[in-house]
C-alpha cells in the first residue's frame, strides 16, 4: 500500500511539472522608476532582479549568481545581465565571429511559443554582438542584424555587465509583443572555460530546457514576460 501511495505521489509531481506551459506568465516586468541610460554600469537601476541565478542543466544543474533585471518605460524595454565570472574569456578581434566560443550573455525574442520565428542577441564582455534571425529548428540567418538594439557592457573585477534596450514599437511591429503586453523570451549565459573549445562551455539557462544535450534553440527553453 505504501509503495502504491509513493507511485501516486511521484506521478502527481511529474504531471504537475510537465503541465507547466511556455504560455505561463513567469515574469512581470515593472515600469522603470527613473530614466535609464544604456551605458553598461547599471547604476541607474532601482528595480530588483527578476531572475537571480541561472541553471546549468547539463552540468549537474549547478546554479550561478547571474542577476537579470528587466523593466520598461512604455517606450523601450530594458534588460541588464550582471554576471559573476573570475575567468573571463573573450576575443579582442572585431566582428560577430569573435563572440563564438567566448563568454557571453544571450537573449532570445520569439514570435510564438514554438520558436517559428525568433531573434537572438549574443553579447560578449566587450559588447560585441552576434545577432541573427532564426526559425525552428536551427535555421539561422546570420545576415540579419538587430539594428534597433542599443547595447553596452562593462568589465568588472569579478565579471561583467551587459545592458540593452529595444523600442516597444519595434517589438510590437515585429509581432513579438502582444496587445496585452506579453512576449516569449529566453535568457541564457555561456561560460567559456577554454578558448576555441565549444565543448568546454558551461551553458546556463533561466528555464531548464527539455533536452538531454545542450540546446537553447528549442521551445522548452522559453519563458514568458508581461509588461506591467
Amino acid at each position: 500500500m505504501k509503495f502504491y501511495i509513493c507511485l501516486v505521489v511521484v506521478f502527481c509531481l511529474v504531471s504537475c511539472r510537465s503541465s507547466q506551459s511556455v504560455s505561463d506568465v513567469l515574469l512581470d516586468v515593472p515600469v522603470a522608476e527613473k530614466e535609464i541610460t544604456v551605458d553598461g554600469d547599471g547604476k541607474d537601476w532601482d528595480s530588483k532582479p527578476l531572475v537571480l541565478g541561472l541553471t546549468a542543466p547539463w552540468n549537474g544543474s549547478i546554479k550561478d549568481s547571474t542577476a537579470i533585471c528587466i523593466c520598461h518605460d512604455k517606450k523601450n524595454l530594458y534588460f541588464l545581465f550582471k554576471i559573476k565570472d573570475d575567468n573571463l574569456i573573450y576575443d579582442d578581434r572585431e566582428g560577430e565571429e569573435a563572440v563564438n566560443y567566448r563568454d557571453r550573455a544571450e537573449i532570445f525574442f520569439s514570435k510564438d511559443e514554438k520558436l517559428s520565428t525568433y531573434f537572438c542577441a549574443e553579447i560578449d564582455p566587450q559588447v560585441k554582438v552576434l545577432d541573427y534571425e532564426a526559425h525552428f529548428y536551427r535555421d539561422f540567418n546570420f545576415e540579419w542584424d538587430f539594428k534597433q538594439l542599443i547595447v553596452a557592457s562593462q568589465l568588472e573585477n569579478d565579471g561583467y555587465v551587459v545592458e540593452g534596450a529595444l523600442p516597444i514599437e519595434w517589438l510590437k511591429s515585429s509581432q513579438l509583443l502582444s496587445d496585452e503586453g506579453e512576449m516569449f523570451i529566453g535568457l541564457y549565459r555561456a561560460n567559456a572555460i577554454e578558448p576555441e573549445n565549444d565543448e568546454s562551455i558551461v551553458w546556463y539557462s533561466w528555464i531548464v530546457p527539455d533536452s538531454k544535450d545542450p540546446d537553447f534553440h528549442i521551445p522548452s527553453s522559453l519563458g514568458k514576460l508581461r509588461l506591467q
